[in-house]
């Protein structure tokens, strides 16, 4: 089990474009596998979220060691692999690696540089190593069942609420911004004003479909354009 979750590391080391993981996918299966024909069998296409594969490897490997059929085995990887993906995609790229990277700049504007790198490495990391480990554990012992492990973890609701709360971080780091920039009286009344207009705005973007990566990139774009202006 160890060996597969530190081969589940490299699944992309050799990404193409015509099978994408595969190669990965099957270095990564190695030690569940008895012999040479059914590692063959596991260069077939495979794509999925690469935090996600472990949960698909876990329930993959036992369904080898249990000798289920070539048909079956790659029904399930194709059944798993699309979902999977979608959810590891909304949640760790499109939430948790924008939300780490805003609350580790709030973290450098308070002068705490050091600090704000070792909190966005522990908030992107401990998640997906969690579920690296996990979810293979989990997908070994319930073979197909893994699909209920997953969907327990409830991580499209957990894309919404960090998605909320990266538009809150924003806002706060919309204020910090003008406090920075501005001196005087002023600040403070603009800077919540500007604040609650960001926080509406973020979430009329999120309504209509944004992802939380570009609604970080047009608030670059403002916060560029605003230091301009200042």
């Amino acid at each position: 089990m160890v060996k597969v979750f530190l081969r589940s590391f490299a699944i992309q080391g050799a990404w193409n474009f015509e099978n994408m993981q595969n190669i990965g996918f099957a270095y990564s299966l190695v030690p569940f596998l008895r012999d040479r024909k059914a590692l063959v069998r596991h260069l077939s296409y495979f794509n999925t979220h690469p935090y996600m594969a472990s949960p698909i490897l876990g329930a993959v490997g036992r369904m080898e060691e249990e000798g289920a059929g070539e048909e079956e085995i790659g029904t399930t990887k194709r059944t798993l692999m699309g979902s999977f993906g979608a959810i590891g995609d909304a949640f760790f790229w499109g939430t948790m690696r924008p939300l780490s990277a805003v609350a580790a700049i709030i973290f450098t504007l308070f002068h705490w540089n050091l600090w704000g790198l070792v909190l966005f490495l522990i908030l992107y990391n401990t998640p997906h190593l969690w579920l690296r480990w996990r979810g293979l554990v989990e997908g070994y012992t319930r073979g197909k069942g893994v699909i209920d492990y997953v969907e327990g973890l409830r991580l499209p609701v957990w894309t919404m609420r960090g998605r909320k709360l990266l538009l809150v971080l924003l806002s706060l780091l919309f204020v910090l911004f003008l406090r920075m920039a501005w001196v005087g009286g002023r600040p403070v009344l603009a800077s919540a004003a500007g604040g609650f207009l960001l926080v509406l705005l973020a979430s009329y973007l999120f309504e209509k479909g944004f992802g939380a990566a570009e609604v970080v990139y047009l608030y670059s774009v403002i916060f560029i354009l605003g230091s301009m202006a200042i």
